[in-house]
């Protein structure tokens, strides 16, 4: 009896261990891939939809451009607070914090934004010059 209990008993701590972790792993798992992200991106002004914005989060490295009607849908997120940003060239970066549950809408209206870059400074020299830095004598 005794020796029966000897080869059982690593079985049962093993088994003690590990329920626990598939009990975590599974409960986890039901929770990603139940979100839904949708909305639609347009201009603040003319209130017509932007097609082409890019619509991010961040801290999910996921992201989706908006279709021709400015809509956009991200499906598969897990639940919680996340920060959704949407960009798009020619207007100000939008970002808002949302809670993710079920299935949300964000709609974003973006504001028109110049923005200013760096000056671009072009070169040249005259084969000339060239010919004349250059070590190598050319015939």
């Amino acid at each position: 009896m005794l020796k029966k209990l000897v080869q059982v008993l690593p079985l049962y701590i093993i088994a003690l261990i590990l329920l626990p972790q598939l009990a975590i792993a599974t409960v986890g798992y039901e929770e990603v891939g139940q979100v839904v992200l949708h909305g639609k991106v347009t201009d603040a002004q003319t209130q017509k939809p932007l097609a082409g914005a890019t619509v991010s989060i961040p801290d999910l490295k996921l992201g989706v451009i908006t279709d021709n009607e400015g809509e956009y849908q991200i499906k598969g997120l897990p639940a919680g607070n996340f920060l959704v940003e949407v960009k798009y060239l020619g207007y100000a970066t939008a970002t808002k914090s949302i809670a993710l549950k079920d299935n949300v809408t964000a709609n974003f209206t973006l504001q028109e934004s110049a923005t200013e870059i760096g000056e671009v400074v072009v070169t040249g020299t005259s084969k000339a010059t060239q010919i004349k830095r250059s070590p190598v004598p050319i015939v």
